[in-house]
């Protein structure tokens, strides 16, 4: 999606006079959303700085390992949103944004919550391997604080998003009604999903943002030290 409320809440620790890296930045959405005009965005798809230059924004296609080789201690800001989950080592990308970050400066990363409804979704292929290899929780936020010598300015979680609500309340209704399964293929439980469904589009009429839980989405702003 072009607009994410991850964007917003992340723009909130950007300046104009920043000089920022995203790491995985798509198109580059995510630049229109900012004062500063001091942007890099690294993604491998040729394709995605082709459509980012239309806009002028700058992409280079490599990976933050390479980039940040060249380019240590440059950038005020690094983000990466939903990028983390799919990379294969962890502690080779967090070690590279570092690496291009300045004494002082902030880390950004935004990834699926396993503080959420996403941790008791049956079925959520997109959330296993060979598409997402890691999961992450607050807990894990707080080792990565300690590992890396960085502090921690802010842990924020989304409210369920209007995309998600139907599927957060199929969540709710279908762990209700039976016990949490990872993969959950039998044919009853099968029945139990549809039903669930449908409990679901009934609740949406009633349900109220003030009575969502934490979304899809956990934002951490880290500081280098």
């Amino acid at each position: 999606m072009d607009e994410k409320e991850e964007y917003h809440y992340a723009k909130k620790y950007i300046s104009s006079t920043d000089k920022v890296l995203e790491v995985g930045c798509g198109k580059g959405a995510f630049a229109k959303f900012l004062q500063t005009k001091d942007y890099i965005g690294l993604d491998l798809s040729e394709n995605a700085k082709i459509m980012a230059a239309a806009d002028g924004i700058i992409i280079k296609n490599e990976t933050i390992e390479d980039f940040s080789k060249r380019h240590k201690g440059e950038f005020d800001v690094v983000v990466s949103f939903q990028v983390l989950e799919h990379v294969p080592d962890p502690n080779s990308f967090i070690e590279a944004a570092l690496d291009a970050l300045k004494e002082g400066g902030k880390l950004i990363i935004a990834v699926p919550s396993e503080d959420s409804f996403l941790k008791y979704a049956s079925n959520n292929i997109l959330n296993m391997p060979p598409h997402h290899v890691t999961r992450w929780s607050y807990v894990t936020f707080e080792y990565i604080a300690k590992q890396y010598n960085l502090k921690i300015v802010k842990i924020y979680h989304e409210k369920v998003q209007d995309v998600h609500k139907r599927w957060y309340l199929h969540t709710l209704v279908f762990n209700s009604l039976c016990d949490y399964k990872i993969i959950s293929t039998s044919f009853f439980r099968k029945l139990l999903s549809k039903l669930s469904s449908l409990l679901a589009g009934l609740l949406m009429r009633g349900l109220k943002d003030e009575m969502l839980p934490n979304g899809h989405t956990v934002l951490v702003v880290f500081e280098k030290k």
